[in-house]
């Protein structure tokens, strides 16, 4: 019988969540209106597409996550992996399809993002960086896909590059938390083949570039004091994670990761509050 628990948990409902409103919000921050059912459709497509890119990575990560994540729903038995191809393929196919609806652009950069993540989790995950890059590329295109639903990208393009310094700099901390696992299956990742301290210091010094670039909109008077308010916060988490990376004798990477995680919705509604004038 099918497990409906681990059919959701799969697909990771929370990060969907996450994507739909990143879509969502740069939607509204090309100038969307709140109550237009292509932002409605575009979030609904960022959340099938992400649940795809996390089905497949799942799929391509058995091996691995048995060793690293062993709750995980494949490793737990939770869906079976046939469940799981199933799965992705409907989402994939349904994010496509939607993304067609909406307009050429969605479906192109739906379309790149798609083949990106089949790549990445196919050969580019236990690489050097490139898996990495990869994942923040895609990150950083929701903004993009929000944008192109209304017709315009150039508002979204700088909370694009700092989404994919954000994420850049999660991916490598994983990296360093997921480097027992990933030695055994063979792995090439960063910290595997730098090392720790090294990946340590790349880590922080995307994470200081990322602050950097949040502070230039309010300097510039592109957005104002509500944005500066909200991305401070997100740049004191990041802050914290800097010291933490150059000073720790042992990293908790899991939490680091975490806490990364917890700052992206954070930083996604200073964005808002920025296109809103406040």
């Amino acid at each position: 019988m099918l497990n409906l628990t681990g059919v959701i948990r799969i697909v990771r409902p929370l990060n969907g969540l996450i994507s739909s409103s990143t879509v969502w919000i740069s939607f509204l921050i090309a100038g969307g209106d709140y109550r237009s059912g292509d932002g409605i459709l575009a979030a609904i497509a960022a959340f099938l597409f992400t649940g795809f890119a996390n089905t497949v990575n799942d799929i391509a990560d058995i091996k691995i996550d048995k060793i690293n994540r062993p709750s995980r729903p494949l490793p737990s038995n939770s869906i079976s992996i046939g469940a799981a191809y199933y799965e992705s393929f409907f989402l994939g196919m349904m994010a496509i399809m939607i993304s067609a609806l909406l307009s050429p652009m969605n479906f192109l950069i739906g379309a790149v993002a798609l083949a990106f993540m089949l790549i990445y989790s196919l050969r580019l995950k236990l690489t050097t960086l490139w898996g990495n890059l990869t994942v923040s590329i895609i990150a950083a295109s929701a903004f993009l896909y929000g944008g192109a639903a209304q017709d315009s990208l150039n508002p979204t393009l700088l909370p694009a590059l700092m989404a994919f310094l954000l994420h850049l700099g999660r991916e490598i901390t994983k990296d360093i938390e997921d480097k027992r696992g990933d030695q055994e299956l063979g792995a090439r990742t960063l910290p595997i083949r730098c090392g720790d301290r090294f990946s340590r210091l790349l880590t922080a010094f995307i994470l200081s570039i990322f602050i950097i670039a949040t502070i230039f909109p309010y300097i510039l008077g592109y957005y104002h004091f509500g944005y500066l308010a909200l991305v401070l916060i997100v740049d004191l988490i990041s802050f914290y994670i800097i010291i933490k990376l150059l000073f720790a004798e042992t990293l908790d990477a899991r939490l680091l990761s975490q806490l990364l995680k917890i700052s992206m919705p954070i930083g996604i509604g200073s964005v808002y509050l920025g296109s809103l004038g406040i």
